[in-house]
């Protein structure tokens, strides 16, 4: 899996990879504020400094087992499409 780096306005620098079972991405949680001040991507979980977001097409349940074995990584919540 290779990540590439992007910029936006809204979500600052965060890190894409994209293939066959979708999209991941690497989302500091501070993202650049309108009032010069840091926002939170995630308000829900503000001592969360990083989020990992995955979107497939489908449960993939391989990538879950995959990500269950990353040290220190804790699942927050899943979107229903």
């Amino acid at each position: 899996m290779v990540f590439t780096e992007r910029e936006s306005d809204y979500r600052g620098v965060y890190h894409l990879a994209q293939g066959a079972y979708g999209r991941i991405e690497i989302q500091p949680n501070a993202v650049p504020g309108d009032d010069g001040q840091d926002d939170l991507y995630s308000p829900e979980h503000p001592a969360v400094r990083a989020l990992l977001l995955t979107d497939t097409p489908a449960p993939e349940p391989t990538l879950h087992t995959r990500l269950g074995t990353v040290q220190g990584l804790v699942h927050l919540s899943r979107e229903s499409s």
